[in-house]
């Protein structure tokens, strides 16, 4: 058997890339990065190779000294730092995509030259993360700080569109700036803590969760349109300084926002939500303000009648502490499916609609949830179809999901579900010999017919949508059992075989 040169090369490919990707170096002592004295075997991690795993082992301390000529760093690598890793000198350290670097409880990572990484990244902080130089990383990169790791940027941060940020400990900016692209999300856990004390610029879409605290103490907190906001019970927003916060947002406060400094200032068509025991403090210092834009509005949802003091160019109304007011609610059949449609007239904090349903009105099965509009203040109309369904009476209700995880039940309806109309059977046509149903048949579906005693007399499977299915009925008696299964769903009604039998 001959075994062509492609083949040959793709399966050494194949092996050299497994081998690759087997590739450990360790540190066994303080020193160079380039030096092979600082590395198991000698071996220096190699420039440009992917797949490789880079271990600085507790208690050394690496050092890369750039020369002037960018250092390169393969995809698919693994840095674990359990020792201190500093990239000092210029010409600039680079790694490809899919990049992994573990900071553990013992390890350091310091930058004092430009670092840059590629998509995909993940960051690992349950130790020290200091960037006192450039520092970019690409689209969907993510970041974890655990509760002892500490991220300080002392330099100027840039992290790509899509990129998460997971605060258990503690995130410090104190350099030119930090900066996040678009769709961003940062979550400040209940112990996590976000320093703001120089600039911070997200792009438009941030999400932005609030469980500890976030404290802006510097030049300025900008965030771009269309981004929310959530400040749990838990949670403080402390700002003594500018905070610019773009058109279109969703700021939702359960927790503490206090305002002072300069200003704190909300764009166009935004809402402002105060929520249970939330609390909108305005400190009105420097001559700053807290000001909302054109078509704003601050919904005050915890119990006050008044806005707080100090605020500007505000619309306020009270609102109902419901967090959603349904009113309407109902289940249809259509065909061989069951349509739910409700509408809401308002909504504070939700998150989502599960949908259950149940036959006997006390064991509920969940089939499905509608994501939720979060805030409105004019009518919403949902839908949703449950394919699966048997004969008989059914009954359908609503929970709906709060942002905060509370959630509340709307009461159920009920549907009689009848196969028959679910097939749609316009007309039964019997000539004493053969039997036609008239219906709009779907295809995939399996339609067999038993006669009274159970004996098979007809069994199909439809390769296509079919108006008409006609079986030899003259041995079948005047009672048969009419079996049709769809998406899974078992459809049995027994149906009169008469000849000139119309519906």
């Amino acid at each position: 058997m001959k075994i062509s040169k492609i083949l040959l090369t793709g399966i050494f490919l194949t092996l050299f890339h497994f081998i690759s990707q087997s590739q450990v170096y360790k540190t066994i002592r303080t020193g160079q990065w380039t030096q092979a004295a600082t590395w198991a075997g000698g071996n220096i991690p190699p420039a440009n190779s992917n797949g490789i795993t880079i271990k600085i082992n507790q208690g050394h301390t690496i050092t890369f000294n750039g020369n002037g000529a960018q250092h390169r760093v393969g995809q698919n690598v693994t840095i674990d730092i359990e020792g201190t890793l500093n990239i000092n000198g210029w010409g600039g350290f680079q790694v490809g995509n899919n990049i992994e670097i573990l900071i553990r409880e013992t390890g350091v990572f310091r930058n004092g030259q430009n670092f840059s990484a590629g998509q995909n990244a993940l960051y690992k902080i349950w130790g020290s993360f200091n960037l006192a130089s450039v520092f970019t990383t690409g689209i969907n990169s993510e970041f974890i700080i655990y509760n002892d790791g500490v991220f300080t940027n002392t330099s100027s941060f840039t992290a790509g569109n899509n990129s998460e940020f997971l605060v258990f400990g503690e995130l410090i900016n104190r350099g030119h700036n930090f900066t996040v692209g678009n769709n961003v999300s940062i979550i400040v856990e209940e112990q996590g803590y976000f320093h703001n004390q120089s600039t911070f610029v997200a792009g438009g879409g941030l999400d932005l969760l609030i469980k500890g605290v976030l404290e802006n103490r510097g030049y300025q907190f900008q965030v771009g349109d269309n981004s929310e906001i959530y400040i749990t019970d838990t949670g403080e927003l402390i700002s003594t300084s500018t905070m610019i916060l773009g058109n279109g947002l969703l700021l939702q406060i359960e927790g503490l926002l206090q305002a002072g400094g300069w200003n704190f200032s909300i764009g166009n068509n935004s809402e402002v939500v105060i929520i249970d025991q939330g609390n909108l403090n305005i400190i009105h210092s420097w001559g700053g303000f807290f000001n909302m834009g054109t078509g704003s509005v601050l919904h005050l949802c915890n119990g006050e009648d008044t806005p707080p003091a100090n605020v500007g160019n505000v619309v306020w109304i009270e609102c109902d502490v419901l967090p959603v007011e349904l009113i309407s609610f109902d289940a249809r059949q259509n065909n061989n499916v069951v349509e739910l449609f409700w509408t809401t007239a308002s909504e504070t904090n939700s998150f989502d609609f599960w949908i259950e349903k149940s036959k006997d009105g006390i064991s509920w099965e969940y089939i499905g949830s509608v994501a939720s509009a979060g805030f409105s203040n004019e009518l919403k109309e949902y839908t949703f179809v449950d394919y699966g369904v048997s004969e008989g009476l059914w009954y359908y209700r609503l929970r709906q999901n709060d942002l905060d995880g509370s959630f509340e039940y709307f009461s159920p309806v009920a549907l009689e579900f009848s196969v028959f109309n679910s097939f749609g059977i316009e007309r039964i046509i019997n000539n004493g010999s053969k039997t036609t149903f008239h219906a709009n048949f779907l295809k995939g579906a399996i339609i067999s017919i038993f006669d009274i005693s159970g004996r098979l007399i007809y069994n199909e499977q439809l390769n296509s949508d079919r108006s008409s299915v006609t079986f030899d009925s003259a041995s079948a008696g005047q009672i048969i059992i009419f079996s049709y299964i769809i998406h899974d769903s078992v459809h049995t009604t027994k149906l009169l075989n008469s000849k000139n039998q119309s519906n």
